[in-house]
This record gives structure tokens, C-alpha cells and sequence, in this order.
């Protein structure tokens, strides 16, 4: 029994180095643990927050092309009005140079336009 006691004993005083550079360790561990989380909680801050911007930004360059789309449509638009309407003022001024001048003509055919399409609906 006693044989038993002291290995024991000799095994306790071998191990106690070893025992005391683990008890360092896991403070160590504990000390570091705390710093990673700390540090991976301020990381996951910062993430959210740049994924937030990100899709405020995408947000935002979406309404913006949406808004240019628009704006190019309405401005294809107007120029296609701006051609039609003059068009129509140059027609306009024919029709007034046809009938007002005896030597004018829209063709052989016709003196003017008012001329041409009544003759195009009578057909």
C-alpha cells in the first residue's frame, strides 16, 4: 500500500510541471478566446454594415438607370414629336405656297395637298 502511496506521490511530483504549464495554457486559451471573439464581433459589425451599404448602393444605381432609361426614352420621344411636328409646319407652308402661287404645284398632277388626298380617298 505504502509502494502504491508513493508512486503515487512520484507521479503527482513528476506531473505537477506539466500540470502547471496546462493551467497556463488554458488561461492563455481563455485570454485568447476572449480576444478572438471581441475581434470576430467587431468583424461581423463591420460586414453588416458594408453589406447594408452595398445594397443601398445597388438600390440606389438601380433607381438612377431606371431613371436614365426614362429619361432617354422621353427624350427619343420628343425628338420623334419635334420631327413630326415639323414636318407638318413644312407641309403646312407648302400647301399655303401651292394655293396662294398660281406657278407652284405639289406635281404635275396635283396643285396642292388637300388636292392629292381627296383624290386618294375618292379612289
Amino acid at each position: 500500500m505504502r509502494q502504491i502511496e508513493q508512486e503515487v506521490k512520484d507521479r503527482k511530483q513528476h506531473l505537477a510541471p506539466e500540470i502547471q504549464k496546462l493551467r497556463s495554457l488554458r488561461t492563455d486559451m481563455t485570454e485568447v478566446e476572449q480576444v478572438h471573439g471581441e475581434k470576430k464581433k467587431a468583424y461581423d459589425s463591420v460586414v453588416m454594415q458594408l453589406d447594408q451599404e452595398k445594397g443601398k448602393m445597388d438600390s440606389d444605381v438601380k433607381t438612377v438607370f431606371n431613371d436614365y432609361v426614362e429619361d432617354e426614352r422621353k427624350y427619343h420621344q420628343n425628338n420623334i414629336q419635334t420631327e413630326i411636328y415639323d414636318a407638318f409646319l413644312k407641309r403646312i407652308g407648302n400647301e399655303a405656297k401651292f394655293l396662294n402661287q398660281p406657278d407652284k404645284r405639289l406635281t404635275s398632277e396635283f396643285k396642292s395637298y388637300s388636292e392629292f388626298f381627296s383624290a386618294k380617298l375618292r379612289q
